[in-house]
Protein backbone atom coordinates (compact mmCIF):
# COMPACT_ATOMS: atom_id res chain seq x y z
CA UNK A 1 0.00 0.00 0.00
CA UNK A 2 1.36 3.57 -0.90
CA UNK A 3 1.69 6.74 0.95
CA UNK A 4 -1.36 8.39 -1.06
CA UNK A 5 -3.68 5.20 0.21
CA UNK A 6 -2.87 5.43 2.82
CA UNK A 7 -3.40 8.95 3.53
CA UNK A 8 -7.17 8.25 1.66
CA UNK A 9 -7.96 5.80 4.22
CA UNK A 10 -7.30 7.61 7.47
CA UNK A 11 -9.31 11.10 5.72
CA UNK A 12 -11.94 7.94 5.11
CA UNK A 13 -11.92 6.96 8.49
CA UNK A 14 -11.89 10.40 10.17
CA UNK A 15 -14.64 11.57 8.44
CA UNK A 16 -16.81 8.49 8.86
CA UNK A 17 -15.83 9.05 12.37
CA UNK A 18 -16.74 12.59 12.94
CA UNK A 19 -20.15 11.76 10.60
CA UNK A 20 -21.32 9.32 12.96
CA UNK A 21 -19.85 11.04 16.14
CA UNK A 22 -21.97 13.93 15.38
CA UNK A 23 -25.69 11.92 14.37
CA UNK A 24 -25.36 10.03 17.54
CA UNK A 25 -24.56 13.19 20.28
CA UNK A 26 -27.10 15.15 18.30
CA UNK A 27 -29.73 12.05 19.08
CA UNK A 28 -28.26 12.24 22.25
CA UNK A 29 -29.19 15.32 22.48
CA UNK A 30 -32.86 15.35 21.15
CA UNK A 31 -33.41 11.72 23.43
CA UNK A 32 -32.33 14.27 26.44
CA UNK A 33 -34.93 17.08 25.21
CA UNK A 34 -37.60 14.76 24.53
CA UNK A 35 -38.03 13.76 28.47
CA UNK A 36 -39.24 17.01 29.36
CA UNK A 37 -41.21 17.23 26.15
CA UNK A 38 -43.28 14.11 26.28
CA UNK A 39 -43.75 14.54 30.24
CA UNK A 40 -45.08 18.12 29.53
CA UNK A 41 -47.53 16.62 26.68
CA UNK A 42 -48.62 13.79 28.97
CA UNK A 43 -49.46 15.69 32.10
CA UNK A 44 -50.33 18.96 30.53
CA UNK A 45 -48.32 20.84 32.88
CA UNK A 46 -47.54 24.06 31.18
CA UNK A 47 -43.40 25.14 31.62
CA UNK A 48 -42.76 28.56 32.65
CA UNK A 49 -40.10 30.01 30.43
CA UNK A 50 -39.03 32.66 32.43
CA UNK A 51 -38.23 30.92 35.24
CA UNK A 52 -36.44 28.04 32.89
CA UNK A 53 -34.61 31.12 31.30
CA UNK A 54 -33.45 32.56 34.95
CA UNK A 55 -32.03 28.80 35.74
CA UNK A 56 -30.60 28.10 32.49
CA UNK A 57 -28.58 31.70 32.92
CA UNK A 58 -27.28 30.37 36.07
CA UNK A 59 -26.38 27.16 35.13
CA UNK A 60 -24.51 28.07 31.86
CA UNK A 61 -22.77 30.87 33.59
CA UNK A 62 -20.94 28.21 35.71
CA UNK A 63 -21.25 24.86 33.48
CA UNK A 64 -21.07 26.89 30.23
CA UNK A 65 -17.35 27.66 30.97
CA UNK A 66 -16.70 24.35 32.43
CA UNK A 67 -17.38 22.40 29.73
CA UNK A 68 -15.81 24.40 27.20
CA UNK A 69 -12.53 24.02 29.32
CA UNK A 70 -13.23 20.26 29.40
CA UNK A 71 -13.49 19.55 26.25
CA UNK A 72 -10.57 21.32 25.02
CA UNK A 73 -8.76 19.19 27.86
CA UNK A 74 -10.06 16.18 27.46
CA UNK A 75 -10.24 15.65 23.93
CA UNK A 76 -6.63 15.71 22.90
CA UNK A 77 -6.55 12.97 25.65
CA UNK A 78 -8.94 11.19 24.91
CA UNK A 79 -8.88 11.68 20.68
CA UNK A 80 -12.01 11.86 18.76
CA UNK A 81 -14.00 8.74 18.83
CA UNK A 82 -13.84 7.97 22.39
CA UNK A 83 -14.57 12.39 23.20
CA UNK A 84 -17.90 11.61 21.04
CA UNK A 85 -18.40 8.62 23.03
CA UNK A 86 -17.47 10.19 26.86
CA UNK A 87 -19.81 13.24 26.49
CA UNK A 88 -22.59 11.19 25.14
CA UNK A 89 -21.50 8.43 28.72
CA UNK A 90 -20.26 10.54 30.56
CA UNK A 91 -18.52 10.11 33.73
CA UNK A 92 -15.40 11.74 31.85
CA UNK A 93 -12.64 11.86 35.06
CA UNK A 94 -13.57 9.33 37.30
CA UNK A 95 -13.68 6.37 34.82
CA UNK A 96 -13.24 7.42 31.02
CA UNK A 97 -10.42 9.00 30.90
CA UNK A 98 -8.38 6.65 33.31
CA UNK A 99 -9.45 3.51 31.04
CA UNK A 100 -8.34 5.65 27.57
CA UNK A 101 -4.76 6.32 29.43
CA UNK A 102 -4.18 3.41 31.43
CA UNK A 103 -4.98 1.35 27.62
CA UNK A 104 -2.90 3.52 25.81
CA UNK A 105 -0.05 3.15 28.33
CA UNK A 106 -0.67 -0.37 28.44
CA UNK A 107 -0.70 -0.95 24.48
CA UNK A 108 2.80 1.01 24.54
CA UNK A 109 1.26 3.29 21.58
CA UNK A 110 1.51 7.24 21.26
CA UNK A 111 -1.79 9.07 22.14
CA UNK A 112 -1.37 11.39 19.01
CA UNK A 113 -1.11 7.99 16.54
CA UNK A 114 -4.27 6.32 14.67
CA UNK A 115 -3.23 3.48 17.07
CA UNK A 116 -3.46 5.38 19.83
CA UNK A 117 -6.76 6.69 19.13
CA UNK A 118 -7.99 3.19 17.80
CA UNK A 119 -7.40 1.78 21.47
CA UNK A 120 -8.32 4.89 23.44
CA UNK A 121 -12.17 4.38 21.78
CA UNK A 122 -11.93 0.71 22.19
CA UNK A 123 -11.22 1.85 25.69
CA UNK A 124 -14.03 4.00 26.76
CA UNK A 125 -16.44 1.77 24.91
CA UNK A 126 -15.90 -1.47 27.08
CA UNK A 127 -15.75 1.13 29.77
CA UNK A 128 -19.48 2.07 29.05
CA UNK A 129 -20.53 -1.29 28.58
CA UNK A 130 -19.17 -2.22 31.55
CA UNK A 131 -20.67 1.04 33.66
CA UNK A 132 -24.34 -0.23 32.21
CA UNK A 133 -23.95 -3.95 32.90
CA UNK A 134 -22.92 -2.79 36.29
CA UNK A 135 -25.58 -0.32 36.57
CA UNK A 136 -27.98 -2.97 35.53
CA UNK A 137 -27.19 -5.42 38.32
CA UNK A 138 -27.61 -2.49 40.98
CA UNK A 139 -30.94 -1.75 40.17
CA UNK A 140 -31.58 -5.50 40.32
CA UNK A 141 -30.39 -6.28 43.25
CA UNK A 142 -30.13 -2.59 44.95
CA UNK A 143 -31.83 -3.71 47.97
CA UNK A 144 -28.96 -6.89 48.89
CA UNK A 145 -26.23 -4.44 47.69
CA UNK A 146 -26.62 -1.21 49.09
CA UNK A 147 -26.41 -2.07 52.63
CA UNK A 148 -23.26 -4.02 51.90
CA UNK A 149 -21.79 -0.41 50.52
CA UNK A 150 -22.85 1.43 52.98
CA UNK A 151 -21.34 -0.61 55.45
CA UNK A 152 -18.88 1.08 58.36
CA UNK A 153 -16.41 -1.11 57.00
CA UNK A 154 -16.53 -0.24 52.59
CA UNK A 155 -17.76 3.50 53.38
CA UNK A 156 -13.88 5.07 53.94
CA UNK A 157 -12.76 2.98 50.93
CA UNK A 158 -15.75 4.73 48.80
CA UNK A 159 -15.54 7.82 50.45
CA UNK A 160 -11.63 8.03 48.96
CA UNK A 161 -12.00 6.49 46.00
CA UNK A 162 -12.00 9.57 43.67
CA UNK A 163 -8.35 10.30 45.24
CA UNK A 164 -7.34 7.31 44.80
CA UNK A 165 -7.80 6.78 41.20
CA UNK A 166 -6.73 10.12 40.23
CA UNK A 167 -3.52 10.07 42.56
CA UNK A 168 -2.96 6.01 40.66
CA UNK A 169 -3.83 7.95 37.42
CA UNK A 170 -1.59 11.48 37.71
CA UNK A 171 1.67 9.82 39.66
CA UNK A 172 3.05 8.13 36.62
CA UNK A 173 2.28 11.62 34.95
CA UNK A 174 3.82 13.68 37.54
CA UNK A 175 7.25 11.39 37.92
CA UNK A 176 7.75 11.01 34.08
CA UNK A 177 9.33 15.04 34.01
CA UNK A 178 9.48 15.82 37.28
CA UNK A 179 11.02 19.25 36.68
CA UNK A 180 8.00 20.17 34.60
CA UNK A 181 5.07 19.10 36.69
CA UNK A 182 6.29 20.16 40.27
CA UNK A 183 5.65 23.57 40.07
CA UNK A 184 1.70 23.21 39.21
CA UNK A 185 1.22 20.19 41.17
CA UNK A 186 2.22 21.80 43.91
CA UNK A 187 0.33 25.16 43.16
CA UNK A 188 -2.67 23.07 43.23
CA UNK A 189 -1.78 21.38 46.13
CA UNK A 190 -1.09 25.03 48.34
CA UNK A 191 -4.41 26.30 46.71
CA UNK A 192 -6.50 23.19 47.83
CA UNK A 193 -4.79 23.31 51.62
CA UNK A 194 -5.90 27.63 51.78
CA UNK A 195 -9.21 27.28 50.10
CA UNK A 196 -10.03 24.10 51.44
CA UNK A 197 -11.22 20.33 49.58
CA UNK A 198 -15.10 21.93 48.90
CA UNK A 199 -14.14 24.88 47.48
CA UNK A 200 -11.38 24.03 45.18
CA UNK A 201 -13.17 21.27 43.84
CA UNK A 202 -16.49 23.49 43.37
CA UNK A 203 -14.13 25.92 41.02
CA UNK A 204 -11.49 23.85 39.55
CA UNK A 205 -13.46 23.78 36.00
CA UNK A 206 -12.95 27.54 35.84
CA UNK A 207 -8.79 26.84 37.85
CA UNK A 208 -8.34 24.40 34.77
CA UNK A 209 -7.43 27.08 32.74
CA UNK A 210 -5.10 28.45 35.24
CA UNK A 211 -2.91 25.74 35.66
CA UNK A 212 -3.00 25.12 32.02
CA UNK A 213 -1.26 28.29 31.13
CA UNK A 214 1.13 28.11 34.50
CA UNK A 215 2.23 24.45 33.00
CA UNK A 216 2.98 25.78 29.71
CA UNK A 217 5.14 29.15 30.60
CA UNK A 218 6.79 26.80 33.43
CA UNK A 219 7.96 24.38 30.09
CA UNK A 220 8.46 27.53 27.81
CA UNK A 221 10.95 28.66 30.74
CA UNK A 222 13.16 25.54 30.57
CA UNK A 223 13.13 25.22 26.81
CA UNK A 224 14.30 28.45 27.07
CA UNK A 225 17.16 27.75 29.42
CA UNK A 226 17.98 24.70 27.16
CA UNK A 227 18.26 26.75 24.15
CA UNK A 228 20.53 28.54 26.01
CA UNK A 229 22.26 25.90 27.13
CA UNK A 230 22.68 24.46 23.68
CA UNK A 231 23.98 28.18 22.57
CA UNK A 232 26.76 27.87 24.73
Amino acid sequence: MNTHETIMEKSTYQRQLHTFGRVTNIIAVLSLLAVPVILQLVTGIRVDWRATGNALVGILSLMGIMAVVEFATYAPMLGAGATYLTFITGNTVNMKLPSAMSSVKIAEVDMNSPEGEIVSTMAVAVSSLVTIFILLVGLIGLSFILPILQSPGLKPAFDNLMPALMGAMATPVLFKDLKISAVPVALAAVLTIVLGYTVFTMYQGMLMPFFLLITILWRYLFYRREQKLQGT
